[in-house]
């Protein structure tokens, strides 16, 4: 009754979807850390959207879960080619987006996109794992595609739920302006506030 029916459609859908594909650890793949990443940035995305008055509802916590999702496929099923990416990475120090494009001719957005739109989720969640590093180029979900964005910056930024796939991830800087920000410090100082919540939200799904 409270979280309403289509909360909870999306919320089981999403853990259902994500338990479908386990993996075991490697080097470069923590499966655990992959998930309680995966987990803060749909927890927070959640809370963050509604504190900048957007009522997204659980589709952000979704986007949140599933945003890295194309990893996951490339590191199960892609196995040489998730390796070839590492070596691109540390050898020739691009990024990871550049490693995935000369390693497979295709990112892990696009292949989330993929997915996604196979399993006839919401355009607006297609759209947020196709351009979840890169949300300006996004035509119609600015805003959403954004949100999803900045609070994957944050883990990084704030070193709470981080990923090693994100460990260089570059803040689109368009999102500053879209979202209100007079300056980049002023954005740095919202992440600093966000830190104790954070922190708090890792903690919880650790346990």
């Amino acid at each position: 009754l409270v979280l309403g029916f289509q909360d909870i459609r999306n919320i089981v859908t999403a853990l259902s979807l994500s338990d479908s594909i386990k993996t075991a650890p490697s080097k470069f793949f923590d499966p655990y850390e992959f998930w309680l990443h995966s987990m803060v940035v749909g927890t927070a995305a959640k809370g963050i959207s509604l504190n900048f008055g957007f009522d997204f509802g659980s589709e952000a916590f979704v986007a949140g879960i599933l945003h890295d999702i194309g990893i996951l496929v490339i590191y199960k099923f892609f196995n040489p080619e998730f390796n070839q990416i590492i070596d691109i990475i540390n050898s020739e120090k691009i990024s990871m987006l550049e490693a995935e494009k000369k390693a497979l001719g295709i990112t892990h957005q696009e292949i989330g996109k993929f997915l996604s739109e196979k399993w006839e989720l919401p355009y607006i969640l297609c759209d947020s794992l196709n351009y979840h590093h890169r949300p300006m180029k996004t035509l119609e979900n600015k805003y959403f595609v954004s949100i999803i964005h900045l609070v994957d910056y944050m883990t990084q930024k704030l070193g709470v739920g981080n990923f090693y796939w994100d460990k260089d991830f570059e803040l689109d800087p368009g999102i500053i302006e879209l979202l209100n920000f007079p300056s980049e410090e002023a954005l740095d100082n919202f992440i600093a506030d966000y830190d104790e919540m954070f922190r708090v939200t890792a903690e919880s799904l650790k346990i």
